[in-house]
């Protein structure tokens, strides 16, 4: 199963972005089914999105993507940015 890493440009809400950084994206977004007030959040395997939604229709869309490193494995050497490594050579 292929996974989804983008919202196809036609499925896209209209939205105003106000942080558009690698990383972090906040945006105003007009969607009619956020008919509601209040804070509501989501994980997903690439991000975390929050929705604050003080106005009906118009929440404030706020993504934090995750860190998309590989994971640890214990066969594999490691660096850690300050120049050790293991194993030692």
């Amino acid at each position: 199963m292929e996974k989804i890493t983008e919202v196809p440009k036609d499925k896209t809400p209209p939205h105003w972005r106000l942080v558009d950084r690698p990383g972090l994206i906040v945006q105003f977004q007009w969607e009619w089914r956020d008919f509601w007030i209040g804070v509501f959040w989501r994980t997903t395997e690439i991000a975390v999105h929050i929705y604050i939604n003080l106005l009906p229709f118009i929440p404030l869309h706020i993504t934090i993507e995750r860190d998309q490193k590989k994971p640890f494995s214990d066969d594999e050497p490691w660096d850690d940015g300050h120049g050790d490594s293991w194993p030692p050579e």
